[in-house]
């Protein structure tokens, strides 16, 4: 499965919109794809799921992560540089399982 990510938290994004073009695109050439937008992203994160924390609402989140074997980032440009959200969603994750061997687009 190849999990697309919307890589910003920002409400009613166009790289939202991008990530479901994506997917729709895949889908129609017969790829299994989901789309994990960083708005879904418990709120407290910074506190509840770093450093060894898993909290119940993002476990699903790593779940998703975990099945998936290809990503495909949507990253809007931030700043000259990319929204920090994806780098704590990325310091989130299990370590290396998460990403480490995994096809990334």
């Amino acid at each position: 499965m190849t999990l697309i990510i919307s890589a910003t938290n920002r409400l009613n994004s166009n790289t939202l919109k991008v990530a479901k073009y994506y997917q729709k695109i895949l889908k129609a050439k017969g790829t299994e794809a989901s789309v994990l937008s960083l708005t879904d992203l418990p709120e407290n994160l910074i506190v509840s799921d770093l450093y060894g924390k898993r909290s119940a609402d993002f476990q699903n989140i790593q779940q998703l992560v975990s099945a998936a074997d290809k990503f495909l980032f949507v990253i809007p440009e931030y700043n000259g540089s990319f929204p920090g959200v994806l780098k704590v969603f990325m310091d989130a994750c299990d370590f290396p399982q998460s990403f480490y061997g995994k096809k990334l687009h």
